[in-house]
């Protein structure tokens, strides 16, 4: 089966090790653990085999799990029952950092919340198969900002260095405005 997980080199990164040591953080691997990928039609619960039909077929990694349970699994507790307004806040933060997206369904006992946590392209148990995870993707993302940030503070020290030296002439503020207003419009694309 081909490699499951994309870049990983944000491993090392402060913003990654600050999350790590996080409760968002137990939350969301948590249920990644719990995404539900194949179903035993015998031994499985409905609601398991409810999602593997309906999310899993349409190449979304899910999980479900009931926000009273999370909180007991965690021992988050409040006034010896478990706190779901602490797993509710928590969920709400991996949502706006975009990690999960939280699906909201109608059931006669109420609401019940799916958890995207990504999606999979390719056959299941195949070479082709490959996991996305919305959390690789934004800490990717953190990596690439930091390396962007970076050069560009090399740069913009490389270039002052350089009119120092007097290899340059003094920058007008608006002629390099406007340049990299013309620069940023170009489709690289093609």
């Amino acid at each position: 089966m081909a490699h499951l997980r994309i870049e990983n080199d944000y491993l090392r990164t402060p913003e990654f090790l600050k999350f790590l040591g996080s409760n968002e953080c137990r939350v969301l691997l948590f249920l990644m653990a719990h995404i539900v990928r194949k179903v035993d039609a015998q031994k499985a619960p409905p609601g398991a085999i409810q999602m593997f039909k309906k999310y899993y077929k349409t190449n979304m990694l899910c999980a479900s799990y009931s926000m009273s349970n999370i909180a007991k699994i965690f021992g988050w507790m409040s006034k010896g029952k478990p706190n779901k307004s602490h797993v509710s806040k928590i969920i709400k933060v991996l949502n706006e950092m975009g990690l999960i997206k939280t699906i909201t369904e109608n059931t006669p006992l109420g609401q019940k919340y799916i958890y995207q946590l990504g999606y999979y392209t390719g056959s299941f148990g195949k070479d082709d198969y490959k996991e996305v995870l919305f959390f690789d993707n934004y800490f990717t993302e953190c990596l690439k900002k930091r390396d962007r940030e970076k050069l560009d503070d090399y740069l913009k020290k490389a270039k002052e260095d350089l009119r120092n030296r007097g290899f340059l002439e003094p920058v007008d503020k608006e002629k390099e405005m406007a340049l990299r207003k013309s620069i940023s419009e170009i489709d690289l694309r093609g």
